[in-house]
């Protein structure tokens, strides 16, 4: 098995059309090309995931020390326009961490959804008060040319909606995901996704929000919540169990600690020579990566 990372999406598309992989992601920018072409849409593999992405706030940059700030920026997200235009469908909008058909999921959150005139209204609420007065403020992401054209799409919602001018930060792939790593060093603002690792609230709430877990590389801290999460993840009645952790995801989204954004489709390209692929919502890395023993490769078909 040889695994080759590829942070530009057109890349590695092309290079799948030249036979030089087995499978590669489908980004929603060669969806179309795709499905168009007979050969390429009877490869296509896109079925549910399992992963949330969200619009991260560092809680001890300013403005995101201020929720106001948080709050305005995440009510300024037209999450439907986004999965429709630029995701073009690969996705689901969401304003819960935790995706729906996964145990733990809250159907009736309807907090921070867009909505132009509270974000506004949230913005002057803010110890700031008007966009003026706002320190500067940066977008970081991996730099492909995809990534700038969301970005820009973003950026200029923001500036529709708020009238805040935000200030693009591209740097190189790996350069990101280690900033991304360390509290000390972690942008202002980015985009950041995580995916199950098995079909339970704790993975999705202790495992990364607790008190030195994921979340505190953006500097998310929060006793109450810590509280709540030991005594859910101590808890052997499951009915219990359940509205523990149900009560610990509204407090953690009661502080808008970041924008809730979108859920993903598994949507990935597979040659027809692998066979016996298994797929699962969990497939973040791979077709089957949840059974790969059942993977077998038939070179009889290979050209």
């Amino acid at each position: 098995l040889e695994y080759r990372y590829i942070t530009d999406s057109a890349v590695s598309f092309a290079a799948y059309q030249n036979n030089e992989f087995d499978i590669v992601g489908l980004a929603a920018e060669d969806l179309g090309t795709a499905q168009a072409d007979p050969v390429l849409s009877k490869e296509a593999a896109i079925y549910p995931g399992s992963c949330t992405y969200a619009l991260m706030f560092h809680q001890l940059k300013e403005p995101f020390t201020d929720q106001k700030v948080r709050e305005a920026f995440a009510m300024s997200i037209d999450r439907e326009a986004w999965v429709r235009d630029v995701l073009k469908g690969l996705g689901s909008p969401t304003l819960t961490w935790i995706p729906k058909g996964y145990p733990g999921y809250d159907a009736t959150e309807s907090r921070w959804a867009f909505d132009p005139e509270k974000a506004k209204q949230a913005l002057a609420e803010s110890s700031y008060g008007s966009v003026d007065k706002l320190p500067e403020i940066t977008a970081t992401f991996s730099d492909t040319p995809r990534n700038r054209t969301r970005w820009e799409w973003l950026i200029a919602k923001w500036k529709e909606v708020l009238g805040v001018n935000v200030k693009e930060n591209p740097v190189e792939s790996t350069t990101f995901t280690a900033l991304t790593k360390d509290i000390n060093t972690a942008p202002q603002m980015f985009i950041l996704g995580w995916c199950a690792d098995y079909a339970d609230p704790q993975n999705w709430l202790s495992v990364y929000w607790m008190t030195g877990g994921f979340g505190q590389r953006i500097g998310y801290s929060n006793p109450q919540l810590d509280a709540m999460l030991k005594e859910a993840d101590s808890t052997i009645d499951p009915t219990k169990r359940m509205q523990l952790y149900h009560d610990a995801q509204v407090l953690l989204t009661d502080g808008c600690p970041v924008a809730w954004f979108w859920n993903n489709v598994n949507s990935y390209l597979i040659k027809p020579w692998v066979t016996g692929v298994v797929k699962t919502p969990q497939d973040s890395g791979w077709p089957g990566i949840q059974d790969p023993l059942s993977i077998t490769i038939d070179t009889s078909l290979i050209p």
